[in-house]
């Protein structure tokens, strides 16, 4: 990140290589990963998927065991993955009866055949709920044909076999190939409650079915901490809460903060995120539904508070580019939190993030100062990566020591910020 931060702006040299000294070679403060508190059965979330078992011929459902772009089309069983929770499994394998019982087959990828495609489950590790999606290709079946499928799902778990499972919601999903001008089915409630609940950090969510929750609840806990450790929010803070999904990162950081604007592009995940608000009795957050680059601008102007922090948590890819435009404009904006489960997709962001200032890129630009890790998916290599970032002056980076040095200067409070490398000295400041 620091070679390619260079690269894009060549003035920020003397300012990374200082960090680099500093740093054992890194543009930033590393902190030691944080574990995650669960490492066995931690997924709240798993999407299985229904196919055909190589080695037994029997219709399965679980993982593909590769993916289907270099040639993987069969399905294993998951009864040995350390990392889904029991319940899932009991899940999944009741369900999977259910589809080696039906007299409609399994869909197969190569020709497009087959109806039984996906069982997406939730399990809420508060309170023990757990939702079921079940997805199908509906092929040619007619609307009284479908709806049988649905009688019977509803039926088995219900009253049949799955009843044991202790299905506290049910949904049906088509899942095909979209077409030109036409929108899918939306995902139709079959049985119990449209929500479960979720409680994280003595807080409690609601979560629908396609909302974006993370998949390791006491681990999120951690991630969340280590949020309001690295960029120390305070009443004057106005958190902008972008890709905010049901809005646990902004909830929780809500009383440490002034105010909280959350931004998310599924409405169903925005009405989550006000009905978690009012659940939780907070009053200083407002959510907005829409596309981060398209409504970014004028959800920054609602901001009231004197010092703007953005909470960035988008996909794996990263932000869009025009979404980053609007944080780099921002001239109240002195802090920025990035999370990254693929830093490496995100590196881009990075880079432009702290490209020079232009037409295009308003504002000083923002450069890391400090990024921990947490253990978000134990049993994988992956990671999710906190990265705070803060506007650096290239001006005034010659005039003063560089242990007197400040990362960025807030002209709404009319004073420069002073920040210590130290981790426990961060702490005392918080």
């Amino acid at each position: 990140m620091g070679h390619d931060m260079v690269k894009g702006n060549p003035a920020l040299k003397p300012w990374v290589d200082k960090q680099r000294s500093k740093y054992n070679g890194l543009p930033c403060e590393l902190w030691d990963v944080r574990a995650s508190p669960v490492c066995d059965g931690y997924r709240n979330k798993c999407e299985f998927t229904v196919g055909i078992n190589e080695e037994t011929g029997e219709r399965t459902v679980g993982f593909r065991l590769g993916s289907y772009v270099q040639g993987f089309t069969g399905v294993g069983p998951v009864d040995c993955l350390r990392h889904i929770p029991d319940r899932m499994k009991e899940a999944a394998k009741t369900f999977e009866k259910f589809v080696q019982a039906s007299d409609l087959g399994v869909f197969n990828p190569e020709t497009h055949e087959g109806y039984w495609r996906q069982l997406m489950v939730r399990l809420s590790t508060g309170s023990g709920q757990l939702m079921l999606v079940v997805g199908m290709h509906p092929q040619t079946l007619s609307q009284e044909e479908l709806r049988k499928v649905k009688d019977d799902l509803k039926d088995f778990f219900e009253n049949g076999e799955g009843k044991t499972c202790n299905v506290a919601s049910l949904y049906f999903q088509h899942i095909m190939r979209r077409q030109a001008g036409k929108e899918l089915p939306p995902l139709e409630h079959l049985m119990g409650k449209t929500h479960i609940y979720e409680t994280l950090l003595g807080l409690k969510f609601r979560v629908s079915p396609e909302a974006f929750f993370q998949i390791n609840t006491s681990a999120a806990e951690v991630l969340y901490n280590s949020v309001a450790e690295l960029s120390c929010p305070t009443e004057n803070t106005t958190v902008i809460d972008i890709c905010c999904g049901t809005g646990s990162i902004g909830l929780c950081l809500a009383k440490k903060c002034g105010q909280v604007l959350g931004v998310e592009l599924l409405a169903q995940a925005v009405d989550d995120a006000k009905s978690n608000a009012k659940d939780n009795d907070i009053t200083n957050c407002d959510f907005f539904v829409g596309r981060a680059e398209d409504i970014l601008s004028s959800v920054m102007n609602r901001a009231v508070k004197g010092d703007i922090l953005a909470v960035v948590d988008p996909p794996r890819a990263g932000l869009h580019h025009r979404a980053l435009i609007h944080l780099r404009r921002a001239e109240k904006l002195s802090k920025l939190v990035f999370l990254s489960c693929d830093p490496k997709a995100a590196a881009k962001n990075f880079v432009d993030l702290s490209r020079p200032t232009s037409k295009t890129y308003h504002g000083a630009p923002l450069v890391p100062v400090r990024a921990v890790p947490v253990d978000m998916f134990p049993h994988t290599s992956h990671c999710e990566l906190i990265v705070y970032l803060e506007r650096v002056d290239l001006n005034q980076l010659g005039k003063t020591q560089p242990e007197q040095r400040s990362f960025y200067h807030n002209s709404s409070e009319g004073s420069t910020k002073h920040h210590t490398s130290s981790e426990e000295e961060i702490q005392l400041q918080c």
